[in-house]
C-alpha cells in the first residue's frame, strides 16, 4: 500500500507598516502611507502593497486573497492587530478558506525581512517630499476614511511644521469629537494665536476668503471648549468677536450666542441680543434651537403671546423637540425629513444640551406642553404628508417623479403656515 504524501502548509504574517514620512500616494495624493507586507514563517517575503491611504480591511483581505490564489492558502494567518479592523470580518475570512487565524501586536510579529527594508528605504531616499508639500498633504486627508489615522498624520504635519494652522483647528475637531476639551481648546488656541498675528491689521472678506477660515474656525473651537469647560463668559466674549468680525455669520454663531447667556441665565443680554438679532437678520431662516430659546426669553419677560408665538415656529420645523422636553410620546420617525434641523437627532442634542433651562420653573413647560397639544391636528397633517413622501422619495422610475416631487414639496411647505 502506498501511503499518500500530504503538502506541509506554512505559516504566513500580514504586517502593517505605518511610514513617518510624506510620500506620494497613487493615484494622486500625498500623505503618511501604509503598506502591507505578507511572510511566511521563513521570513520570506510573499508580496509587499504599493504605498496605501490607509489599512482598510476590505483592501487588506483582497491583497491576502490574491496570494493565496497564487500559492494556495497557509496553516495559519497571523494579523497585526489594526485599530480599525473588525476582528469578526477577518474570521469569516479565515473560514472561507480553512484557515487558523491568530491576531497579535505590532511587537509579537517578526522583524521585517532585510530585503523589504532595504526596498522601503530605497524607496523613501528617492519619493520622500519636502515641507513645500505640507498643503498637499493636509489637503489630501480629506479622503481619509479612519480617525486615528487622521490625528496621525495631523501630528506628522505639525512635528514639520508647529505653525501649520489648519491641523491645529482639525486635532482640535478631533479632539472635541472624542470630548477632550483642554486638549482641544489648546490646539484651538494656538491656531487663533498663530492666524491673529497673519491677520492683525488686515481686512479681508471673512469666510469668503477660504484663507482665513482657520482663524474663524479656531475661534468658534475655542468657544465651544471654554462653554464645555464651563467658563461661559469666555465663550460668550469669543463668539460675539466672531459675530462682530464676521456678521453673514456662516457659522451659525447667531444660535450658540444666545444658548450661551440663557445658560448664564443673563436675561438683559439675552433681551438684547433677540433685539439685535431681529434688527439684522430679518427673512433669516427659522432655526427649532434658536427660536425654542427665544420663546423662553420672551416668557421670563411676561411676553407669553410672543413667545407661544415663537414656539409654534419652533415646534413646527422640529417635531420632535417639544415631545422629548417634555417627556411625552415621539411622533412616528419614519417620514421624509426637509434639512438635518428638522431630524430626532438634531432634537437629542437640543434636550440633552439645554433641557435644564425649561426646568427651573414649571410655567416654562406649562408653556410649551401648551403649544404643543394646540398644534397636534396641525402635527398630524404634516406627519400624514411626509409620510406620504417617504414612501414616495424612491420611486425615481416614474417618468414625472420630478414634477410630483415638486408639488410634494410645496404642499409641506403650505403645511408649515
Amino acid at each position: 500500500m502506498i501511503q499518500q504524501i500530504y503538502p506541509v502548509r506554512s505559516t504566513w504574517y500580514l504586517h502593517v507598516i505605518e511610514v513617518d514620512v510624506p510620500l506620494p500616494i497613487p493615484p494622486d495624493f500625498a500623505g503618511f502611507p501604509t503598506f502591507l507586507l505578507l511572510t511566511n514563517e521563513k521570513n520570506s517575503v510573499l508580496a509587499n502593497t504599493e504605498p496605501l491611504f490607509e489599512p482598510e480591511q476590505t483592501f487588506a483581505e483582497d491583497f491576502v486573497q490574491d496570494i493565496i490564489e497564487k500559492h494556495g492558502s497557509p496553516e495559519i494567518l497571523y494579523v497585526q492587530e489594526v485599530e480599525e479592523w473588525e476582528p469578526k470580518a477577518w474570521q469569516e475570512f479565515a473560514q472561507e478558506f480553512e484557515i487558523k487565524l491568530e491576531f497579535v501586536s505590532q511587537s509579537e510579529m517578526p522583524k521585517h525581512p532585510e530585503g523589504f527594508c532595504e526596498y522601503l528605504d530605497k524607496f523613501i531616499f528617492e519619493n520622500e517630499l519636502g515641507d513645500e508639500k505640507i498643503e498637499k498633504i493636509f489637503e489630501s486627508l480629506n479622503w481619509l476614511k479612519s480617525a486615528r489615522v487622521r490625528e496621525r498624520s495631523l501630528r506628522k504635519i505639525l512635528e514639520r511644521d508647529p505653525k501649520f494652522s489648519p491641523a491645529l483647528v482639525e486635532l482640535g475637531d478631533l479632539m472635541s469629537e472624542k470630548a477632550e476639551w483642554k486638549i482641544a481648546h489648546d490646539f484651538y488656541f494656538f491656531a487663533k494665536k498663530f492666524e491673529s498675528e497673519r491677520w492683525e491689521n488686515k481686512m479681508p472678506l471673512w469666510w469668503e476668503d477660504i484663507l482665513t477660515r482657520p482663524y474663524l474656525r479656531a475661534c468658534f473651537g475655542e468657544a465651544m471648549t471654554q462653554w464645555h469647560l464651563g467658563n461661559l463668559e469666555k465663550a460668550v466674549e469669543v463668539l460675539s468677536q466672531i459675530l462682530k468680525l464676521n456678521p453673514k455669520d456662516h457659522q451659525g454663531v447667531r444660535i450658540y450666542l444666545p444658548m450661551a447667556l440663557l445658560s448664564m441665565e443673563d436675561w438683559e443680554r439675552t433681551e438684547e441680543f433677540f433685539l439685535f438679532y431681529e434688527q439684522n437678520y430679518p427673512g433669516d431662516l427659522v432655526d427649532p434651537i434658536l427660536y425654542f430659546g427665544w420663546g423662553l426669553t420672551l416668557h421670563h419677560a411676561g411676553k407669553e403671546q410672543a413667545a407661544a408665538d415663537k414656539y409654534r415656529l419652533a415646534m413646527l420645523q422640529n417635531l420632535y423637540m417639544a415631545p422629548m422636553l417634555l417627556e411625552e410620546k415621539l411622533p412616528t420617525q419614519q417620514i421624509w425629513f426637509p434639512n438635518d434641523k428638522a431630524t430626532p437627532t438634531y432634537a437629542s442634542q437640543f434636550v440633552e444640551s439645554y433641557a435644564s433651562l425649561w426646568e427651573k420653573e414649571t410655567s416654562y413647560l406649562r408653556l410649551v406642553r401648551e403649544v404643543w397639544h394646540e398644534l397636534q391636528p396641525k402635527v398630524k397633517k404634516i406627519l400624514d404628508h411626509r409620510q406620504v413622501m417617504f414612501d414616495f422619495q424612491d420611486q425615481r422610475y416614474d417618468p414625472e417623479y420630478a414634477k410630483k416631487w415638486r408639488k410634494l414639496v410645496e404642499i409641506d411647505e403650505s403645511l408649515l403656515l
